[in-house]
């Protein structure tokens, strides 16, 4: 599970970067600056936006489960219907956050 997270934040790191580079690219070189690039960098905003939303899903996650795996105690942990809930929430979040894109 932790290495799934670890995949998923790479991913979003990686989107954060490319959109950025996008972003950057379009609002520098004079040549870009078209009708049609600029839908791409309306794209390339959304796309960074969505990016940046997952990943802080997936650091909350990472972090609830390593502290789960730490300390056994965590308020969290008595009470197990609560956990299998903040579990279904995040995945939803996770997967309506990747569709949008």
């Amino acid at each position: 599970m932790v290495l799934q997270m670890f995949g998923e934040v790479a991913i979003a790191v990686a989107t954060i970067l490319g959109n950025l580079l996008v972003l950057v690219a379009i609002a520098t070189v004079s040549s870009l600056q078209t009708v049609t690039n600029y839908c791409v960098a309306s794209l390339a905003a959304a796309d960074l936006l969505v990016g940046l939303l997952g990943l802080a899903v997936c650091l909350i996650y990472l972090f609830s489960s390593i502290i789960n795996l730490i300390v056994m105690e965590w308020p969290i942990n008595r009470d197990q219907p609560l956990r299998n809930q903040l579990d279904d929430l995040l995945y939803l979040l996770t997967n309506t956050l990747r569709t949008a894109s």
